[in-house]
């Protein structure tokens, strides 16, 4: 039968103040109760694993989690692999200590962009443009439309989002160089610039690949006008 090794309300007091001082959102994670194996060089010597019924933590957005074991603190993301483990001989400042070591792998992490999400996208859709033949300048009136949903995507794009006033003054300026370009290349060669723009602020903002796809498909929804075939790929 498995050893009891579920924690009490006041363990699980403290790791919830030690998730609050590192700036996380409670609401974004869950408790959920599992019977797992656990081993050390004693265990494996005595006869093999040993089984324990635990507690086990999950960061919902991306199914990351913890696990207090009865012999490790077992967690993904680690430091240098998907999963790590600690021996915490039965002290809870250990499992702490973990439990901190963990939170921190989370923030850098779901912090840091993986651009080779976007590559295989951008490849794409450069290959449906390729095949694109209307290569018209903008009239006026295009011109003027771009403008305005240039400015609703850019409002899109900060708006819910704690940038600090270098990341603003870097989407400004993207956004002015698109605006800029409708006036002086044509709308296939303008499809591709825009493109190209938006996965440099992807990796620059260092969004997540969710946020990157909200990001295109917005993108895709706006300017679906100036072409046919590129919008379901956008939007896929």
């Amino acid at each position: 039968m498995p050893s009891d090794f579920r924690l009490l309300n006041q363990q699980k007091k403290t790791l919830f103040e030690i998730l609050v001082s590192l700036k996380f959102d409670p609401a974004d994670f869950a408790w959920e109760e599992c019977q797992t194996e656990d081993h050390n060089s004693n265990s494996w010597m005595a006869g093999g694993p040993l089984e324990f019924h635990v507690s086990k933590l999950v960061h919902r957005p991306s199914n990351y989690y913890i696990i207090f074991n009865g012999i490790n603190v077992i967690y993904s993301p680690g430091t240098n692999r998907k999963v790590e483990r600690e021996e915490h001989h039965d002290d809870w400042q250990r499992r702490y200590s973990a439990f901190r070591a963990w939170l921190h792998c989370l923030k850098a992490e779901l912090d840091t962009h993986d651009p080779w999400e976007t590559v295989g996208d951008e490849r794409v859709l450069s290959n449906a443009l390729s095949s694109m033949n209307d290569n018209r300048d903008f009239d006026q009136s295009e011109r003027l439309e771009i403008s305005a949903k240039l400015d609703e995507l850019k409002r899109h794009l900060i708006e819910g989002r704690k940038l600090d006033s270098e990341q603003v003054a870097f989407v400004e300026d993207q956004f002015r160089y698109l605006r800029q370009a409708a006036d002086r290349v044509g709308r296939k060669d303008w499809l591709v610039i825009l493109w190209a723009t938006l996965v440099n602020q992807a990796i620059t903002l260092a969004l997540t690949p969710a946020q990157t796809r909200e990001l295109v498909g917005s993108a895709g929804t706006l300017f679906h006008w100036i072409w046919v075939g590129v919008k379901g790929l956008l939007n896929r």
